[in-house]
């Protein structure tokens, strides 16, 4: 009997000695390190958003659209802050609201500027961002139209800027607007070497949705990339060849 006990003492002995010398749980934990991410994924404005971020836009009036011969235009004293206030899984919700001291648009068109702003004149608006597919995407809250101080209500169409290096036509920034000639179209490309309230932009994407035109509606132009957001946006009206945009204001 005790050589029996014995035998048993010394194989459990042995099976403890065995389960000593494997891998602690530290070590079958841990993940290693995972697979490489899509560097095209990497280091664009959107990704780097943060809850608190604030970003600035000052208000401009514009003039002379079809001709292209006085690209004279005049700041105004109004400022819109662009909030990031949380992510979700629809992307960062922003939120738009006029700086203190800031007069709407409605009030400048009032007192005798005719512009084609067709934001609401709200004191807020939110919407979502997010990125898909190299592409900035924008999302209405819970569900709603897509609706901005900065650029108005969005079509579905609408919803998507390609953050890609746009290619299809140069153009330079004259003043206010691009160089693209003027046509009741859509118009995509790039500027190169682009200063804006003393920011250089080596490079900007250009998107102009001109084609609401063809029946006497407002067009608007796009200036962004994806290392610095939106930069420059504008409405021009049609009727009065005015337009109204924002700048963005660095930091």
């Amino acid at each position: 009997m005790k050589s029996f006990i014995l035998c048993r003492t010394l194989f459990l002995l042995l099976i403890v000695g065995i389960l000593s010398c494997a891998k602690q749980p530290s070590q079958i934990m841990s993940p290693g390190p995972g697979p490489e991410k899509d560097v095209d994924s990497l280091d664009t404005f959107y990704d780097q958003l943060e809850v608190g971020q604030r970003m600035k836009y000052v208000f401009f009036l514009a003039r002379n659209y079809r001709s292209g011969q006085d690209s004279v235009f005049e700041y105004q004293p109004d400022t819109l802050f662009v909030d990031v206030l949380f992510a979700s899984e629809n992307g960062w919700l922003l939120q738009e609201s006029y700086a203190p001291g800031s007069r709407a648009p409605g009030i400048i068109r009032e007192a005798g500027y005719d512009t084609t702003h067709h934001a609401s004149y709200d004191s807020t608006a939110r919407y979502f961002v997010r990125m898909a597919n190299d592409s900035l995407i924008f999302l209405g809250e819970n569900g709603s139209r897509v609706s901005s101080i900065m650029f108005g209500q969005l079509h579905n169409f609408q919803r998507k800027l390609p953050l890609r290096e746009l290619d299809d036509e140069a153009a330079e920034v004259v003043g206010w607007r691009s160089g693209f000639e003027y046509c009741e179209c859509y118009m995509q490309g790039y500027a190169d070497n682009v200063d804006i309230l003393g920011r250089h932009y080596t490079r900007l994407n250009i998107v102009m949705e001109d084609q609401y035109m063809v029946g006497d509606g407002p067009g608007t132009t796009w200036m962004y990339s994806r290392d610095t957001g939106i930069v420059r946006l504008y409405w021009v009206n049609w009727w009065t060849q005015r337009a109204e945009g924002w700048d963005l204001i660095p930091e």
